[in-house]
C-alpha cells in the first residue's frame, strides 16, 4: 500500500512538473512574441529604451530557458525515482542540471540586479532582479541541491561497486 501510494504521488508530481514545463515554455516564448504589441507587455517590461527593453526581454529568455532545464531535471528525476532507479547515473546527470541551471539562474539575478540599477531599468514585477532575501534563499536551494548531488554521486559509485562484487 505504502509503495502504490509513493508511486501515485510521484506521478501526480511528475504530471505536475510536466504542466509547469508546458504552461513556461509556451507562456513565456509566447507572450514575449506579444508583449511588445499589447498592453500587459507595459505591465512587464520597462520600455523607457530600446536596449534596456533588449536587456530585459534576453533576461526573460535565459531566466525562461534555465527554468525548462532545470524541470526537465526534476522530471527525469521523479520519472526513474518512480521507476525504481535510485542510484544510477541517469540520476546523479538529472540532479547536476537542476544545480547548474538554478546556480546560472543566481548568478544572472544577481547580475541583472546590478545591470538593472546602473541603467537605470525598472524591474517592475521584480522577476529579474533579487533583494538580499532572494540571494540568500536562492545560496541555500543551490547549496541543498550540491548536497543532493554528492549523495547521489556517492550512491551510484557505492551501486556500481556492488554490481561488481556480484
Amino acid at each position: 500500500m505504502k509503495k502504490r501510494l509513493t508511486s501515485w504521488l510521484l506521478t501526480i508530481i511528475q504530471a505536475v512538473v510536466d504542466l509547469e514545463i508546458a504552461m513556461v515554455a509556451v507562456g513565456a516564448f509566447g507572450g514575449l512574441i506579444a508583449a511588445p504589441f499589447t498592453e500587459i507587455g507595459h505591465a512587464f517590461f520597462d520600455y523607457r529604451s530600446g536596449f534596456g527593453l533588449l536587456i530585459q526581454v534576453l533576461d526573460v529568455v535565459l531566466e525562461v530557458g534555465l527554468l525548462v532545464i532545470s524541470l526537465l531535471g526534476t522530471r527525469n528525476l521523479l520519472s526513474n525515482i518512480n521507476d525504481g532507479q535510485y542510484f544510477v547515473s541517469q540520476n546523479m546527470l538529472a540532479v547536476w542540471q537542476i544545480l547548474w541551471s538554478t546556480l546560472l539562474a543566481l548568478v544572472l539575478g544577481g547580475l541583472n540586479t546590478v545591470i538593472y540599477h546602473l541603467l537605470h531599468l525598472r524591474d517592475k514585477l521584480g522577476l529579474l532582479t533579487m533583494s538580499g532575501d532572494d540571494f540568500t534563499n536562492g545560496l541555500g536551494f543551490v547549496t541543498v541541491i550540491f548536497l543532493i548531488y554528492l549523495i547521489f554521486r556517492r550512491g551510484v559509485a557505492l551501486q556500481q561497486e556492488a554490481d561488481e562484487i556480484i
